[in-house]
């Protein structure tokens, strides 16, 4: 399987599973989605905040390079809003 064809596979699972979720929003649903999107390729857009050391090992590197980072990192989700509600934004390509 091409990675486009994993891709829209991938996609279309998890948009069922929301669309479950939406329509039944219990825990045994949010689990569903959460589980996919355990086993999914994603993009998650958010904020990192990283060592200069560790920003220049990411900028020297290539995708697919594994690297070991020298201090902790973390990324914290972009939350996005729409009117009073919160949504955490999801994509199954960068595009």
């Amino acid at each position: 399987m091409t990675r486009e064809e994993e891709t829209a596979r991938d996609s279309k699972i998890i948009c069922e599973a929301i669309a479950r979720f939406n329509a039944n929003p219990c825990k045994e649903c949010f689990d569903s989605v959460l589980r996919i999107l355990r086993d999914s390729l994603i993009w998650i857009p958010g904020k990192m905040t990283i060592s200069d050391a560790d920003f220049e090992t990411i900028v020297n590197s290539r995708v697919g390079d594994t690297r070991q980072f020298r201090e902790d990192f973390r990324v914290k989700p972009l939350k996005l809003t729409n009117g009073e509600d919160y949504c955490l934004a999801i994509f199954s390509s960068p595009n």
